[in-house]
């Protein structure tokens, strides 16, 4: 079973803002300790930083080469914090503006957000004639693995094809929305297939079932039903 098709511009919109959901959901809550911890260190850096900046401007006024170059050094220290508490680097963790964000049940809008600018991106992309949308692309499954074959067009000459072959045990799940089947390939990434690919649902829904049932077959699970919008997460 195949299907060819090519991406829209909507297409790359979505996949980029989906891609982005995936992340915002797969980090880590905050326990009450961490975020009372994050405010606690928010409010010490804030007041750590504005106290240094002053007392640098001192040592500047008064000439004093060497408090300038400590001040300097406290202050990129205090930013470190900062940047650390916004956005840790330690692990796959909800930085303090995220944590807030998933609090105060607004987490939906700010994807929405990303979505608009995301979308308004490749419209300018577009205008700029720098958004590529004559590439080819073939997905074929089978009970082994799946092959994506992308077919990149080429003024010069023939167009260059490139091949790749994964097996289904590298797939941790087939799922899908209004606008795209994702084959999950874990935290590597994902095979995007747009839903307008299909010449209808039923095409979609045996093309998802067949792929689900390959994957599950190579991880000695039972099939599941393909996710629905919404129920991603």
């Amino acid at each position: 079973m195949e299907i060819q098709f090519s991406y829209s511009r909507d297409d790359w919109a979505h996949i980029d803002m989906q891609n982005y959901k995936d992340w915002l959901y797969a980090q880590r809550p905050l326990s009450n300790t961490e975020y009372a911890t994050c405010w606690l260190l928010l409010v010490v850096s804030a007041l750590g930083a504005f106290a240094t900046v002053a007392f640098v401007v001192r040592a500047v006024w008064l000439g004093q080469a060497w408090y300038v170059m400590a001040g300097a050094m406290v202050l990129l220290f205090m930013c470190g914090i900062f940047l650390e508490i916004m956005r840790p680097r330690r692990e796959a963790v909800r930085g303090l503006i995220l944590e807030l964000a998933f609090r105060l049940h607004v987490e939906e809008d700010w994807i929405e957000r990303v979505r608009r600018r995301r979308d308004r991106h490749f419209r300018e992309l577009e205008a700029k004639g720098q958004l590529n949308l004559s590439s080819r692309y073939l997905v074929r499954i089978d009970p082994e693995g799946y092959t994506v074959v992308t077919e990149y067009s080429n003024a010069a000459g023939p167009p260059t094809r490139q091949e790749v072959r994964r097996p289904w045990s590298v797939v941790t799940e087939i799922r899908g929305d209004e606008h795209v089947l994702l084959i999950q390939l874990g935290i590597a990434g994902n095979d995007p297939v747009p839903r307008s690919a299909f010449a209808d649902d039923d095409v979609y829904q045996r093309f998802a079932k067949a792929a689900e049932e390959y994957r599950a077959a190579h991880h000695n699970a039972p099939a599941r039903s393909l996710s629905q919008p919404g129920t991603a997460h």
